[in-house]
């Protein structure tokens, strides 16, 4: 049975030499079976959910915030590799994509939320079923419909 912990510390070292972030989630990983990670390659090793400044725009600048994802290793099973891209997460008032594909689409993620305010009649599959589009980042999902559903639940705190 692999053991699996993380913890958020404070980037006091920057690790990531970047000055622009202040914390880290230290993630690990062991198995005394050397059964890593127990799944077909590739596979996603966690799934993050976090809070970024309220801020929308530098009341400067006028520029959007962003936030800063960066993704390091310091340690990895023998013959693995680590593929971790950083990223900048960018404030917006409001988004309706929820397919995650950078477009909004009527016969797309509006028929996706609009199943999804039916309730249980457009459950599980039946939610993204010939709408979601084939370029979202989640088209190749086994489950597509979970992160279709998390975004839609995410919209209904904006109101």
């Amino acid at each position: 049975m692999p053991l699996v912990t993380n913890l958020i510390s404070d980037n006091v070292d920057d690790l990531d030499n970047d000055p622009s972030t202040d914390q880290y989630i230290n993630l690990f990983y062991f198995d005394m079976n050397a059964n890593f990670p127990g799944k077909s390659l590739p596979t996603p090793l966690a799934e993050i959910t976090f809070s970024t400044s309220t801020q929308e725009v530098d009341p400067i600048t006028g520029e959007p915030v962003t936030t800063a994802v960066n993704f390091s290793s310091s340690e990895r099973a023998t013959g693995y590799e680590f593929l971790g891209e950083s990223t900048k997460l960018t404030a917006q008032l409001f988004n309706l994509d929820v397919d995650g594909n950078g477009e909004v689409g009527a016969f797309s993620d509006g028929l996706m939320v609009i199943r999804h305010l039916f309730g249980t009649a457009f459950q599980g599959e039946a939610l993204t079923d010939s709408a979601i589009s084939n370029d979202s980042p989640h088209w190749d999902d086994q489950e597509p419909w979970i992160p279709v559903a998390n975004n839609i639940d995410a919209l209904m705190y904006l109101f």
